[in-house]
């Protein structure tokens, strides 16, 4: 196939440029002056439609936005709230953490004031003074350590 069999002309068979050249200018490409009126108006209705959407999804947008601002400031003041809540615990937990020693130091006392009471009823049934008197001091001794352990679980 050669070249001058591959191009194509545009109108009847035989007529030449000027033909093809009258065709384009009488064909109607564009539409008249009424469509493009037509087109405008629709072209103004499209972005009349545009703005009004938009001023829709700014209010819209700007009303969740203060909601969320509003939720946000709700939530900071319960972050607060919580804080203190948990500055309470943390110090019902430094107290429980003692507890044992309290306890230790409780058991303590009671069985001093059980071997004091002991070593007084002892002294009633010694036959001589002088055992009688070293049982005393004992008990003074046992007394005196109480009152410290007492001091210290305070």
């Amino acid at each position: 196939m050669s070249a001058a069999e591959k191009v194509h002309h545009i109108g009847k068979p035989g007529d030449g440029p000027e033909a093809v050249e009258a065709a384009r200018t009488t064909a109607p490409c564009c539409g008249d002056d009424t469509t493009r009126r037509d087109m405008s108006k629709v072209a103004l209705l499209v972005s009349l439609l545009a703005v009004v959407l938009l001023v829709v999804f700014f209010f819209g947008l700007n009303q969740n936005l203060k909601g969320v601002a509003a939720t946000v400031d709700s939530l900071a003041a319960t972050t607060g709230d919580l804080a203190g809540r948990v500055d309470g615990v943390e110090g019902k937990v430094a107290e429980l953490a003692n507890l044992p020693e309290k306890s230790r130091m409780m058991v303590m006392g009671t069985m001093l004031q059980e071997m004091a009471q002991r070593t007084a009823y002892l002294g009633t049934q010694m036959p001589t003074a002088e055992q009688n008197e070293k049982l005393h001091q004992a008990m003074e001794l046992l007394q005196q350590v109480q009152t410290e352990i007492a001091a210290q679980q305070q």
